[in-house]
């Protein structure tokens, strides 16, 4: 049996119908469009939020660059005004021979060698000069100690290569020792 509606009720299920129609209207049109851009913002949030970060590290570790980088031209400044601007061979024998004095070393001989030339920084843009002076001596350890101690405090940089000590019996303590001494600086321009 089938039962007829009334109209009263034909007239509330078309409302519910009719309501039920605007709400999946407003949903689809409205809402759903609206709960996209949210959500597109809120992933673009995300992505500002972690360039900001970057930034953020970026600038922490720009200070530390720049502080080392102050650092590091503080020590090349430091280095370069220990190079001399010229080259002063005979300077360098009458330092060597004073250094020598006061650690009580003989020598024997006193060899300058050939000035090399040594390009570096970009390009090779600075030059420097490499003065080889190859010595023989005769000392005891301690003196001899003292004399290496004596060149590398010197303010001009001065390098010790090629150690070569052999022991004298006929001089007691004292040893003959063959080493190169290298002296160092800016080519003048």
């Amino acid at each position: 049996m089938k039962k007829k509606l009334s109209q009263k009720d034909q007239i509330f299920i078309s409302g519910i119908i009719l309501i039920a129609i605007m709400v999946l209207f407003c949903f689809m049109f409205i809402f759903q469009p609206m709960l996209k851009k949210v959500m597109d913002y809120a992933k673009e949030e995300k992505k500002i939020n972690a360039q900001l970060r970057n930034a953020s590290n970026f600038i922490a570790g720009k200070e530390k660059l720049e502080s080392e980088v102050k650092n590091i031209s503080k020590k090349i400044l430091f280095y370069e005004e220990r190079l001399p601007k010229k080259t002063n061979i005979p300077q360098v024998l009458e330092e060597l021979v004073k250094i020598g004095e006061r650690s009580k070393v003989t020598f024997i001989s006193i060899e300058p060698r050939e000035i090399e030339r040594i390009q570096v920084g970009q390009a090779g843009k600075k030059i420097y000069l490499k003065i080889p002076i190859n010595l023989k001596l005769k000392a005891g350890y301690h003196e001899f100690a003292l004399f290496v101690n004596g060149i590398e405090n010197f303010p001009q940089f001065m390098r010790v290569d090629d150690v070569k000590m052999t022991g004298n019996i006929k001089n007691g303590r004292k040893h003959d020792i063959s080493l190169t001494v290298s002296a160092f600086a800016l080519e003048g321009n």
